[in-house]
């Protein structure tokens, strides 16, 4: 019975009621994209006629976050880093590689002679092979990794497979450095 009588405001209100709660908007947005899919349920059903929540604008989400590492942060942090999330650092910073593209760096795709990384179809969010240019400070830092012909190279001792994630240790550092 309550279920009829729910109007665009009352949806909006729990918008609002939401919001105040501290619920981001793109929380938000999710939690109305489900009591949409309730109300066509329902609707498709013939257990009522009108879905309130078709008037609904969502909210706009903004989920860029940018930070910059300057040279003086980056001095700092990498004094309070493992040596494995050092080095795993500086090569997204040098490669702008994504953290898995890092993480799951083989070996048998990085040729040191003619100085470039593969980065296969599959591996990557634009579904393309990718052939990365190796420059002179990338070069040195897979010097110090010791090249082989295959394998990860970076290895999690536990385990002896890739690093899955280093949210750990990479906010242990943050923190110990002063950085947010």
């Amino acid at each position: 019975r309550f279920i009829k009588t729910v109007k665009p405001i009352d949806v909006e209100n729990i918008k609002v009621f939401l919001l105040r709660k501290g619920n981001s908007p793109a929380t938000i947005n999710r939690k109305l994209s489900c009591l949409k899919t309730a109300y066509n349920i329902m609707k498709n059903n013939k257990f009522i006629a009108y879905n309130p929540v078709d008037e609904i604008d969502n909210l706009e989400v903004n989920n860029s976050r940018y930070q910059f590492l300057t040279k003086e942060d980056w001095h700092r942090l990498k004094s309070y880093m493992p040596t494995h999330l050092l080095y795993i650092s500086a090569i997204a910073i040098l490669t702008g590689f994504r953290r898995g593209n890092v993480l799951n760096l083989d070996w048998q795709y990085i040729n040191m002679d003619l100085r470039y990384i593969q980065i296969l179809k599959l591996s990557n969010k634009g579904r393309k092979e990718i052939f990365y240019p190796i420059s002179d400070a990338l070069y040195a830092i897979l010097m110090e990794l010791k090249p082989k012909k295959s394998g990860y190279l970076f290895v999690n001792p536990k385990t002896n497979k890739p690093y899955i994630d280093i949210k750990h240790s990479w906010h242990t550092a943050c923190k110990r450095a002063g950085l947010k």
